[in-house]
């Protein structure tokens, strides 16, 4: 979905309603997105160095889980390592 807005050069929704608009592309984020499943924790996709945190699994900060980070990788981390991650 993020990889979508930066080639159309469309500034990501700022709230999970708004996301909702997009469910038909991205029927997976755009359900748990809305939901609260996922939650988006700003920016946009870029290689920016080093990366920032994008997107998070809703128990990631407090239990470890999936995130999504705004070089478009996607890694499974601790609580620990969560709280190290760039914040944008």
């Amino acid at each position: 979905m993020f990889k979508h807005f930066n080639d159309q050069s469309i500034t990501p929704p700022k709230t999970a309603a708004e996301f909702a608009r997009h469910d038909v592309l991205f029927p997976v984020a755009g359900v748990l997105l809305p939901a609260g499943k996922i939650v988006y924790a700003g920016g946009t996709l870029d290689q920016s160095d080093p990366p920032k945190l994008l997107g998070y699994a809703k128990d990631a900060e407090t239990a470890g889980g999936w995130i999504l980070l705004s070089d478009g990788t996607v890694n499974e981390v601790t609580a620990a390592e969560f709280a190290a991650v760039p914040k944008p």
